[in-house]
């Protein structure tokens, strides 16, 4: 790879800065939508950026369903001009027929807090970060994408999914830095960049890593292919004690804690598929790039691949996966606005739960009633790793007269934790819905003050009138309009 045309390439991303975006006329700028004035500062930007799509994520929640079109596909971004050409129209309408029969899949987010509570981040901190070293052992390019990858959380839009995923098209043939490479439709126009761009964009890297004179030279390094040192069998070998069959390989045969998460980490992420616990070669691979000193995987390449390719789950019952790449990628195109995202629907993410952590073997609880981290399997004498424990079902009563075996062991302090937890949650959905009912008892009473008379709320009294603070029944006066 050439490291003028590389360096050539990473100028070019100068051109989102100097260039602004251009955006749907009905909708307006994003300063006038964000309210920024030329004089306000970078910090005081940020924080009216940040307010305003706060605000628009809460509004498309309250707003999808009573502003969605009837048909998914009476929405003007799936709308395709007819100034295609008829083929090119009539693939992207295809695409998108299929697409509508598909699910969506939403992988969760990996809890970093959660992560951080029970030092997880401390075991994979050392395989996110990359140093670049050159002949001599002096750094050169520090990459951070693994870390940034893992650390992308965002909603997913709907429309915007299937309008990318509808026309997205990635030629591999081409090199990172060519801007005609990776071209789809987002936000009802039609767009080029690069594999490196469509990087910066996601927010793998920064653009000023990018021009860094040593990221060309850490890029060409970097692995793009199974190269002639790495064996499937091999690696799958030393980190399991086993055979690797494709079809039945899962992550909780690996033996280390710290591979299982990051082998989570990856097929909820890069390589995003329907049953993230299975193994398939690519995610093997990736792995191996992952923990394996002076190996790389070329990240601008592997997402572009994945979105432009795979991701989509046009093959059998594949479902539609990579849906926070997208949002991250309408975000760099300002498209994140109310007047845009009003009419869509709103799918959230949600962080892996503590049951998940278990099931995956990488946290487990103590007779104590703490969260550890579980750890590493033991292989055997002959070389065969601890066998995962199996799923068991419901405990059956045992036949009169039969002998029954001991009873299991009960957590008492577990219990009580989950117990309060859901009274926890109950006594939030009471408040919640007294606060409801308040609210409609004063919009009635002010109604009803606007048509100049008074008349009682139909509605019973809340919790806190009819109890007082020792738990008796009060003495409320119920007005029932006869005054008049």
């Amino acid at each position: 790879m050439d490291l003028h045309v590389l360096a050539d390439a990473a100028d070019g991303l100068s051109a989102m800065e100097t260039v602004p975006e251009t955006v749907p006329e009905a909708v307006g700028s994003p300063e006038e939508d964000y309210g920024i004035a030329d004089g306000d500062s970078l910090e005081l930007r940020t924080s009216l950026i940040s307010e305003v799509e706060k605000t628009n994520s809460i509004m498309a929640r309250r707003n999808q369903r009573r502003n969605h079109p009837n048909d998914i596909t009476d929405h003007r971004f799936l709308q395709f001009p007819r100034s295609l050409n008829n083929e090119t129209r009539g693939k992207y309408l295809n695409t998108l027929s299929l697409l509508l029969t598909k699910e969506i899949d939403i992988a969760p987010s990996f809890d970093w807090g959660l992560a951080s509570q029970t030092g997880l981040d401390e075991r994979i901190q050392n395989f996110l970060q990359y140093t670049y070293l050159d002949a001599s052992g002096v750094s050169l390019f520090v990459c951070r994408g693994w870390e940034r990858l893992f650390k992308i959380e965002e909603p997913v839009y709907r429309e915007f999914l299937l309008e990318f995923y509808s026309t997205v098209s990635y030629d591999h043939s081409k090199t990172p830095d060519d801007r005609t490479a990776f071209s789809f439709r987002l936000g009802g126009m039609s767009r080029e960049c690069s594999a490196i761009e469509l990087a910066v964009r996601v927010g793998i890297y920064t653009k000023d890593e990018t021009r860094s004179v040593h990221f060309p030279t850490f890029l060409a390094n970097c692995v793009t292919k199974q190269p002639d040192d790495y064996n499937e069998n091999t690696f799958w070998a030393e980190i399991t004690g086993g055979v690797y069959i494709p079809s039945s390989a899962r992550g909780k045969m690996i033996r280390s804690t710290t591979y299982r998460l990051l082998h989570r980490l990856i097929s909820m992420s890069l390589t995003h598929h329907k049953n993230s616990e299975r193994v398939p070669s690519t995610d093997l691979f990736f792995l191996w790039t992952l923990i394996t000193p002076g190996r790389h995987l070329n990240l601008p390449i592997a997402l572009a691949a994945y979105m432009g390719r795979r991701a989509r789950g046009l093959r059998g019952d594949s479902p539609i996966c990579g849906g926070h790449f997208i949002t991250r990628l309408a975000r760099s195109y300002q498209l994140l606005m109310r007047g845009i995202t009003r009419s869509m629907v709103f799918y959230d993410t949600r962080p892996m739960s503590l049951q998940l952590m278990e099931s995956m073997r990488v946290l487990q609880r103590g007779e104590d009633g703490i969260i550890r981290i579980r750890p590493d399997d033991v292989a055997a004498e002959e070389g065969v790793v601890e066998s995962a424990p199996e799923r068991r079902g419901r405990r059956r009563p045992a036949l009169q007269g039969a002998q029954q075996g001991p009873e299991p062991k009960i957590d008492i302090r577990y219990l009580v934790q989950r117990m309060h937890e859901s009274l926890q949650r109950m006594y939030e959905r009471f408040d919640i819905m007294e606060r409801r009912q308040q609210w409609y008892m004063d919009a009635m009473t002010a109604f009803f003050a606007h048509q100049g008379f008074h008349y009682p709320t139909p509605f019973p009294p809340t919790y806190q009138q009819r109890h007082d603070g020792a738990g008796t029944l009060g003495t409320q006066q119920h007005d029932d309009g006869d005054d008049e």
